[in-house]
Formats: structure tokens, C-alpha cells, sequence
């Protein structure tokens, strides 16, 4: 499914929050959407026909998918929740040519700490489509 922005998916799914924000979720019920912007950059990773993501967690970013920071562990539990209540959410896709798309919905099945190429510890969430 294809959308002009994230503003016009956001609408049409009837998701909750700002469509500005890239990850919506809470620390009670987990994430409830993830929109991530493709860049160059980007230490997020597609696997599989995007049947896996490795997402960078949450924290502060130089360029989409990329931290410029440490990432504080406290900010990545609404994943962590997800993960212990196997929630199912969807996440959108920014393309090149800046259309949006809807991925499908995901689930997270690990989190694990990283290092950036710069240095950073970061947290890599891997996402499993479910459908």
C-alpha cells in the first residue's frame, strides 16, 4: 500500500500520536507504529525481502538510522514491552522517491546493544513481519 507522505498513512491506518514522530509507543503498551526514512546512512538494515528490519533504537541521530550519541537504555523499553507482549504493530517505509509504504506488521523478537562505526553504543531492535 502506497501513500504520498506519512501524514496521508498515518490518517488512512488511524494511528495514534503525531505523524512526525518516527517511533509511537509508551513504556506500558509497547509500540504502537514505526516510520522509518531511508538514508544512505542508515545503520537500519532490511533482511530477507524485509521480512526482518534491524532498527536503530531510539536516541539522538545525525541522519535517519544513524546515532550521534549513546543511546540511554531507559528510552528503548517501549520495545522491550513489545517484545514481552508480542505486540503487533506497523511500520511504514519512506522511499527515495519519497512516497510511503506500509511494510506490514511487525513484532520485536531481540534487542541487543551495538557500536556505531563513530563510536556510539546504540541499540539494534530486530522486527519480524508477521503479516
Amino acid at each position: 500500500m502506497l501513500f504520498n507522505n506519512f501524514k496521508d498513512a498515518h490518517h488512512h491506518l488511524r494511528l495514534e500520536g503525531s505523524h512526525t514522530q518516527s517511533v509511537i509507543g509508551d513504556d506500558v503498551n509497547g509500540i504502537s507504529s514505526i516510520k522509518i526514512t531511508g538514508h544512505r546512512d542508515s545503520l537500519n538494515e532490511f533482511l530477507e525481502n524485509g521480512k526482518y528490519i534491524h532498527y536503530v533504537g531510539i536516541g539522538s541521530q545525525k541522519t535517519p538510522g544513524y546515532p550521534t550519541l549513546n543511546q540511554n537504555a531507559k528510552k528503548q523499553i517501549p520495545f522491550l514491552k513489545s517484545g514481552s507482549n508480542q505486540g503487533i504493530f506497523p511500520v511504514l517505509y519512506k522511499q527515495p522517491n519519497k512516497l510511503v509504504s506500509l511494510l506490514g506488521y511487525y513484532t520485536v523478537i531481540k534487542t541487543e546493544k551495538k557500536m556505531s562505526p563513530a563510536g556510539f553504543t546504540y541499540f539494534m531492535i530486530t522486527l519480524v513481519r508477521q503479516y
